[in-house]
């Protein structure tokens, strides 16, 4: 991580790195684990979303942030293995 963008990047995103990227648009399944939070209002608790890129990274990131939504890995759409398990 030579950019400090980078740093305070991983630093917000709860002290987390890139690992790697699911190497196709896939459509997934992204479950609303804070339906209160003001964001997620009227979401319901799980929804889709189409054709997407996702990314994968070295730790979770829970001990340091609030998460609002996480995708189901499960539901990858074409079938992409779970790189970040």
């Amino acid at each position: 991580m030579d950019n400090p963008m980078w740093k305070w990047f991983s630093d917000f995103m709860g002290s987390i790195r890139y690992k790697n990227y699911i190497a196709s648009f896939v459509t997934t399944k992204v479950n609303a684990e804070d339906q209160k939070h003001p964001v997620m209002r009227g979401l319901g608790g799980s929804f889709e979303i189409e054709r997407e890129e996702w990314y994968t990274y070295d730790k979770s990131p829970r001990p340091n942030v609030h998460v609002l939504a996480s995708v189901d890995e499960k539901t990858y759409l074409p079938r992409q293995p779970a790189e970040n398990g």
